[in-house]
This record gives C-alpha cells, sequence and structure tokens, in this order.
C-alpha cells in the first residue's frame, strides 16, 4: 500500500485559492470571529476553540497542498495497530485525514476510461451522488446515476450552481465536479479516444466493523441489515443504523413497562419522545466495538443535540442538605417541540439501554 503513489488535486487546490468567494467553502483568513475580542463564558470559549481549530487546520492543510503541489508522487508511511488496522503516519494531509484532504489528493498515474466502457463511466458517474449526500448515498446506484444525469448541467457549471453549497460532502463533491467538467470536455471531442482520471473513487461499507463481526460470528439474521446479501443496482441498500434506532425503540417501549422507578420511566418516555435519527446514534455504534467508554458515548451523543435552555433546580444529598444543580435540557434540532427534550440524565440512561438493545438486534458485542 505503500506503494502506491498519489499526488495533490491542483485544479481543485487552485480553485480553492481562487474562487473561495464563489462558494466560501473555507475561512476566510481575515475574519474574525464575533467571541474574539470579549471575555468569553464557558459555551462561548467552547465555540471559539471549536472555529480556531477548524481555521488552523484548513491553513496546515493548504500549505501543505501547496508545498507539494509540484512535486509529482507522494507516498504515504503507514502503520499497523494492535487491531489490524492501517494509519497513515503524517499528520493532516492523507487519505484517511479531514474531508479536505481527501479532496485535495489524487493518484499520481491516472487510469484509462474508454468511450466504451460504460460500466467504468457510470461507476464514476455514481460517486458524485455519493459525495452529494442528502440521503442520496443511501440510494440504489441506479438512482444515483439517475441524479446525476438529471443534474449534470449544474455538475459541470459547479461555479454558477448551488449543488456545491447543497452538498453534504462539499470538498468532495467539488472535486468530482472539476472531473466532470474535464469529462464533459472529454465527451465532446470525437478526436480523443480515452480519458485519463487521477479521481480517487472512495467506498464506504455499512458500517464494516460491524459486517466483519458479524460474517466471522456467523450472525445471519444480520445479513441483510448490513448488507451482506447479494442485490441489483435497482435496489436501495439497507440502513444498518435505522435499524438499530428501531432496536432502540424497541428497547426503551419495554422499559417503560417494566420499570420500578418512576424517575428512569420518565427518562425512557422523554427518549422516545426525542425522536431519535441515525444521525445521533451513528458515532456510538461506529465506536462501541472498540471499548469507548460510556462517558465518551454520552458526550457523542449531546454532540448532535441542540441546547434548548438551562433549569436550577433543588435536591437533597444523602446527608439531608439542599443543594441547587444547573440541568441542561436538550432537543433534537431547532424545529423540534419545547415538550419533546432530554437531560443529560436522560442520555446515560439511553447509553446504558444500548448493549441489551444491540443484542436484541442480533449483535453481540
Amino acid at each position: 500500500m505503500m506503494e502506491t503513489p498519489f499526488k495533490v488535486n491542483k485544479d481543485l487546490l487552485n480553485y480553492l485559492i481562487e474562487y473561495n468567494h464563489i462558494h466560501k467553502l473555507l475561512i476566510n483568513p481575515d475574519y474574525k470571529h464575533d467571541f474574539s475580542n470579549i471575555k468569553r463564558n464557558k459555551s462561548q470559549e467552547i465555540e471559539y476553540q471549536k472555529f480556531i481549530s477548524k481555521k488552523l487546520l484548513e491553513e496546515y492543510i493548504i500549505k501543505i497542498a501547496q508545498t507539494y503541489s509540484n512535486v509529482p508522487e507522494i507516498f504515504f508511511p503507514i502503520k499497523l495497530d494492535n487491531r489490524g488496522r492501517l494509519y497513515p503516519i503524517p499528520a493532516y494531509f492523507h487519505y484517511q485525514a479531514s474531508e479536505l484532504a481527501k479532496a485535495l489528493i489524487l493518484f499520481a498515474r491516472p487510469d484509462k476510461l474508454k468511450r466504451s466502457d460504460k460500466d467504468a463511466i457510470e461507476y464514476l458517474k455514481a460517486y458524485g451522488g455519493s459525495c452529494y449526500g442528502n440521503g442520496l448515498n443511501r440510494k440504489s446506484y441506479t438512482k444515483r446515476l439517475d441524479w446525476v444525469a438529471q443534474n449534470w448541467d449544474d455538475i459541470i457549471n459547479y461555479d454558477k450552481s448551488d449543488l456545491v453549497n447543497q452538498a453534504d460532502n462539499k470538498f468532495l463533491f467539488l472535486s468530482f465536479c472539476l472531473e466532470m467538467k474535464r469529462f464533459d470536455n472529454f465527451l465532446n471531442n470525437e478526436y480523443v479516444s480515452e480519458f485519463n482520471t487521477c479521481l480517487p473513487i472512495q467506498l464506504d461499507g455499512t458500517c464494516n466493523g460491524f459486517q466483519h463481526l458479524t460474517l466471522l460470528s456467523n450472525e445471519s439474521k444480520l445479513f441483510e441489515a448490513l448488507n451482506l446479501f447479494e442485490s441489483s443496482k435497482n435496489e436501495d441498500p439497507k440502513d444498518f443504523y435505522q435499524h438499530i434506532v428501531n432496536q432502540i425503540n424497541i428497547h426503551l417501549e419495554k422499559g417503560i413497562n417494566s420499570s420500578n422507578s418512576d424517575g428512569e420511566k420518565e427518562s425512557y418516555e422523554r427518549l422516545l419522545k426525542l425522536g431519535l435519527s441515525r444521525s445521533n446514534i451513528k458515532y456510538v455504534i461506529m465506536t462501541k466495538p472498540y471499548n469507548a467508554k460510556d462517558k465518551t458515548l454520552v458526550k457523542y451523543i449531546l454532540d448532535t443535540l441542540i441546547l434548548s435552555h438551562t433549569e436550577d433546580k433543588i435536591i437533597t444529598d444523602n446527608d439531608g442538605n439542599e443543594k441547587t444543580i444547573n440541568i441542561k435540557w436538550y432537543k433534537i434540532n431547532k424545529e423540534s417541540p419545547d415538550q419533546n427534550l432530554v437531560n443529560r440524565s436522560d442520555v446515560e440512561i439511553l447509553v446504558k439501554s444500548m448493549p441489551p438493545a444491540l443484542w436484541a438486534g442480533g449483535l453481540m458485542i
């Protein structure tokens, strides 16, 4: 793997530097955050530090890409961890780094597509639908191809359309648009028989860690949920994370009926009303098999929620003393009704409910 040569995507790099004002994908170096010159409270400090981290990361990646932009072949040394996983050693700029870094990396040696190679051309086009996202990445291969065909003019005229700003993976989708602009020129030039492309088509399994575990343990009832059965190009892939959300909701409903604690029942009810989605539990499901601690999993879920308000509550401790605690209430999104709220204690109960819910879903973790 270390023998595979890569290079910098100079077209994308130059576009981001010269025409960032069109899509504003990068943070303007001269932009001053609203919290930069004030005395920040805790939540403002957290938001400000996130902004600074993102800004510095973008700057590092762009500077590294500029440094290597004229190097014909770049090689990434990799390391193997004790779980059998491979990681590039360099920081910031490699094919497993941030989306910006991945979009700025091409294969150094091109593949040649002939006009008659329908399968390869369709594979290249379908990748654009995956990058665009907005649910399209969970649709069938055929639907992604149809979407690209329907939006072809906006794709090749990316600088005049709003598709890039609408995409879930904006940098990767912009890189795809640049490549399709080249491909469109190729199609319109009858004197050229082959199209040279260096664009990496990045693949993602259906939570492939669980795919491997399921195959190794022969948990056959999960094969369909993890897209391990043979399927056609017209079939939408199964959504494994939604499968787990359904199992969690079943477990929460059982918890309401089986719990002897009124407080715990209320937590189960609030969690059900919250309306969990795949995005709330995706990172928890991904990291649970790698022994992530409950405290970390709680944080992952809270990071996907919106803080609604805080509330002071007087409680009595074990010694009979009264004290005031601050409770933060969260909702699923800005449009969610104010009565569909949960607090940190509810989320802690949710995390503790994960193992039995996953076992019921056929997972051995």
